[in-house]
């Protein structure tokens, strides 16, 4: 039996897929995983290994930290609107506060 956060890291890259409009054929080739593969992870069959998670959020566009549950995922558009947040999110983390 996966673990629950892998199957809600599989709900996530199907939210993220739909979002971009891909198939599961086109992540697939986009991230160099079987399509099998990716369709055992997204139902929770299979755990997704590090190495997938990483293909994955590359052709998906988003860092590992989106799926593993940044929140707010339903607010984002097909227009990749975490895309264009990116770079500010990166700039604030970079900010020396004291």
């Amino acid at each position: 039996m996966p673990e629950t956060n892998d199957k809600h890291i599989g709900v996530r890259i199907r939210e993220f897929r739909v979002i971009r409009d891909f198939s599961l054929a086109e992540l697939g080739r986009r991230a160099h995983v079987s399509t099998s593969q990716l369709s055992r992870v997204e139902t929770g069959e299979q755990p997704a290994s590090p190495s997938v998670l990483a293909a994955v959020a590359r052709a998906l566009g988003v860092t590992l930290s989106v799926l593993h549950g940044q929140p707010y995922i339903h607010m984002l558009q097909k227009d990749q609107l975490d895309r264009l947040l990116a770079p500010i999110s990166s700039a604030l983390d970079a900010w020396d506060i004291p």
